[in-house]
């Protein structure tokens, strides 16, 4: 059944889903600062962090708000996902209106750093650092009047993503020498279809998810496989047991067993999926 979405924040996972929305042929609104959006949405001229822009808002049964921190700060996490999400909502709530809303987190929000599994029922949650306003997001979705849905994405990667990619290409990835280091990852495309889901499906009602792939990679193993397939030579690559000289945030393996029991499959199950097909993409960068 058609539904209508106001999508905040439709950035790089935002504008994906809201294509795959429209056509699924669901009424789709963009709500961002600037006339930018994909073929078929409408656009609301807004600012989150402005109260007085959020007026007159579209009647809706979902709100996805997606939208991303434009720092890496406590002050600019604090804005946009504490002070943005709450003024969007309030202003609905002075409309008479409380749509579900689905919420896009991060497993940064769990405190876990030593390879261990994390699951949604047992992990801890993060006090202090960026991502603990995160966590106070959920918490007032969770103690509001809105049925919500919170989605906590591994590490966003795939067309015009690929960091990563191009380091180990370009030989400027280092190997690792100390303990295993774990990282756990999803590709854009399967989180604009879990957004989808979250919309059609009721089952996604009052739920957290952990929304990442099949696979939490070992970080060596993840640049010995790229190397192989870029036809990098490992021993081309220098070591460290320095960690400031390696690119990576955290050390967890995330369980994403509660969204597969919900019914969700993945099109890209791990990173070698995902991956394979962007190899054509940093050869010709």
């Amino acid at each position: 059944m058609a539904q209508t979405i106001l999508i905040a924040g439709a950035g790089y996972v935002g504008s994906r889903a809201a294509e795959l929305l429209i056509a699924a042929g669901h009424k789709v609104y963009v709500l961002r600062r600037k006339p930018k959006v994909p073929a078929g949405a409408e656009w609301i001229g807004a600012d989150l962090l402005a109260p007085e822009t959020l007026k007159n808002l579209p009647d809706c049964q979902h709100i996805v708000y997606c939208a991303a921190a434009d720092q890496s700060g406590e002050e600019a996490y604090e804005r946009i996902y504490v002070n943005g999400l709450r003024n969007l909502l309030e202003a609905y709530r002075k409309q008479g209106l409380t749509p579900h809303a689905i919420f896009t987190s991060s497993t940064s929000v769990y405190s876990e750093a030593s390879g261990d599994w994390v699951d949604e029922a047992h992990g801890i949650l993060v006090d202090k650092g960026p991502s603990r306003f995160m966590v106070a997001a959920e918490r007032y979705l969770q103690n509001g009047p809105w049925q919500s849905t919170i989605l906590r994405f591994g590490g966003i990667y795939g067309p015009q993503r690929t960091y990563f990619l191009q380091r180990v290409w370009h030989r400027q990835e280092k190997m690792w020498l100390g303990a295993p280091l774990y990282s756990n990852r999803i590709h854009r495309e399967d989180c604009a279809r879990l957004i989808r889901f979250a919309i059609e499906d009721a089952r996604a009602l009052s739920q957290v998810w952990n929304a990442v792939d099949h696979e939490p990679a070992e970080r060596n193993e993840v640049i010995r496989w790229m190397a192989e397939k870029l036809k990098v030579e490992t021993q081309d690559l220098a070591t460290t047991n320095d960690f400031s000289e390696i690119a990576h945030r955290g050390n967890k393996r995330i369980s994403n067993q509660k969204l597969l029991a919900a019914g969700f499959t993945f099109l890209y199950p791990t990173y070698k999926e995902g991956y394979a097909e962007l190899f054509a993409e940093v050869r010709g960068a």
